[in-house]
Order: C-alpha cells, then sequence, then structure tokens
C-alpha cells in the first residue's frame, strides 16, 4: 500500500496525475491526500484532506509514502521510520510561489529512505523498487539544521 501526499494548502496535479496513471502498471493500492476537490483518478483512492487521526492511520498502514518535498511529509515519515520518494513542486510549472521545495529536496537527496524524483518516468521507477529502507534523516540536531536551512531558504 502506498500513501501519497500533496499537502494540505495547494494541490499537485503533476503528482497525481502520473500516480493515477501508473498504478495499474506498478501493480500496488495507491491512496492519496489530494487538496484538489476537483481530481477525479480513474485507478486509485483519491481524498482532498484527511484529519488528523484519519491522516496517521493511512501513513501507519502504508509501506512507502510519496510526496511533494514537504517538511511536515518527510518528518511524518521518519517519525514512522517509512520510505518516502519526495517530488518537489517547482515554481516554473507553476506549481509554488518558489523552488523552496527543490531546495529541501537538494537537502535531504542522499539520505537513507528518501528518494528524490523529478519526473514521472523516475517516480515509476523508483516506485517499482521492492527493498525499501525506512527514512533517517540523522540526529535531532541535523534534522533542526535542515529545518532551518529550509526556513531561511524561503525566508
Amino acid at each position: 500500500m502506498i500513501f501519497a501526499i500533496a499537502g494540505t494548502q495547494l494541490p499537485f496535479p503533476r503528482l497525481m496525475n502520473a500516480l493515477d496513471e501508473m498504478a495499474v502498471r506498478v501493480g500496488r493500492q495507491i491512496t492519496a491526500q489530494t487538496a484538489d476537490p476537483d481530481f477525479h483518478p480513474k485507478t486509485i483512492r483519491a481524498v482532498e484532506f484527511l484529519r488528523g487521526p484519519d491522516f496517521e492511520a493511512e501513513m501507519e498502514r502504508s509501506r512507502l509514502i510519496i510526496a511533494h518535498a514537504g517538511i511536515g511529509a518527510i518528518m511524518a515519515a521518519a517519525n514512522l521510520s517509512k520510505p518516502i520518494i519526495i517530488m518537489p513542486r517547482r515554481a516554473d510549472l507553476g506549481e509554488h510561489r518558489n523552488d523552496h521545495q527543490i531546495a529541501t529536496a537538494r537537502r535531504f537527496a542522499g539520505s537513507p529512505g528518501i528518494t528524490v524524483v523529478e519526473t514521472a518516468e523516475e517516480l515509476e521507477q523508483a516506485i517499482r523498487i521492492s527493498n525499501y529502507q525506512p527514512v533517517s534523516v540523522g540526529s535531532s540536531e541535523r534534522l533542526s539544521s535542515l529545518i532551518g536551512a529550509v526556513s531561511r531558504a524561503i525566508g
């Protein structure tokens, strides 16, 4: 089971459409929190928003998390020792007001359990991996440092 997260503030059609298109090919059940009342997928289960306990239950149940490159999503995956694939939103595609998610993705790239993808093709390849590692971002000191750096970047 895969749980995909677009965040709570903005829809992320590039991510959700890619998942909906590839779900059957990768043979995975996908549930997505879309932040988009107008998204009507053909192959994945989609909900616009999940409240605390329901969100946590989906996270717990999932073997893999796929998300925008939001600090909250990364921290939630780390707290539950879940592997995560992150696809940063891009300002040049109108997905966000700036490229702070690209900065976040670069900061976490290479951390155990975190896979960064840019395209639908890379996303599909990453989903096909069967030996996912849990997220490990290191010490709480390192995590605080990373959060501080990202906060300064989005200033």
